[in-house]
């Protein structure tokens, strides 16, 4: 049981793609609407693709920064919390952790892109 349960979180981590495809489908049945489905699919699929990118350069390129990957997700998340502030006045943390999973899809679905093709055209 805990092979299979390893298995199917090693294929979710590895292809975050079904994830996204997944939730999209799963949440078109629940809410009947497409544009709540893909916004709930790129939300819990980007920390997926994080996931997917930090174990492509580290297995592909041995790279391992992930002090460098922190700073980064913490900068974007104060960025972001700055931006709300300056626009609407207040920090609603459920509208700005929406935002920031968005954001998150936006950088890491085209670095997977590219770090998934580059690991295929150039295996080790």
């Amino acid at each position: 049981m805990t092979e299979a349960l390893a298995t199917i979180v090693a294929v979710l981590i590895s292809f975050p793609p079904v994830v996204l495809i997944a939730t999209y489908y799963i949440m078109k049945r629940v809410h009947h609407q497409k544009k709540k489905a893909i916004h709930q699919g790129i939300e819990l699929s980007s920390v997926f693709f994080l996931i997917a990118n930090v174990i492509i350069l580290q297995e592909s390129y041995h790279l391992f920064e992930l002090l460098y990957l922190w700073i980064g997700l913490i900068f974007l998340f104060i960025l972001l919390m700055v931006i709300q502030w300056r626009m609407v006045g207040d920090i609603y943390f459920r509208r700005l952790i929406k935002l920031y999973l968005r954001s998150l899809f936006l950088i890491q679905f085209p670095a997977y892109l590219v770090l998934f093709i580059l690991s295929v055209i150039n295996p080790l």
